[in-house]
């Protein structure tokens, strides 16, 4: 499993300096309507380790000035109908961002 995070993480990377460069890319910087820098967890980023640890180093750090974390049980919960499980782990969620660290605002 370590070998295989470790191969995952670096093809990411490298996905990522190439992606940074394209001319697609560059266009929509420029297009920002707020010139605010955003950040995204995905459920595929728990092979690397933490999603809150990740989001809240984009967001202390001043790398991002909001953020999305994808928690894939709440998806889950509502593809599958189960209306209460999902508020069950929506309010996990919520317990969980309010002990996030505070950060300055931009």
């Amino acid at each position: 499993a370590a070998m295989t995070a470790e191969l995952v993480n670096e093809l990411s990377d490298e996905i990522r300096r190439v992606l940074e460069e394209h001319p697609v890319n560059q266009q929509r910087r420029e297009q920002a309507r707020h010139g605010m820098a955003a950040a995204m967890v995905a459920p595929t980023k728990i092979i690397a380790g933490s999603k809150a640890s990740t989001i809240c180093d984009a967001l202390t750090t001043g790398s991002a000035q909001f953020g999305f974390v994808h928690v894939k049980a709440v998806d889950d919960c509502g593809h599958d109908r189960r209306l209460q499980m999902k508020v069950m782990f929506q309010e996990v969620v919520d317990v969980m961002i309010g002990q996030m660290p505070t950060w300055p605002m931009w």
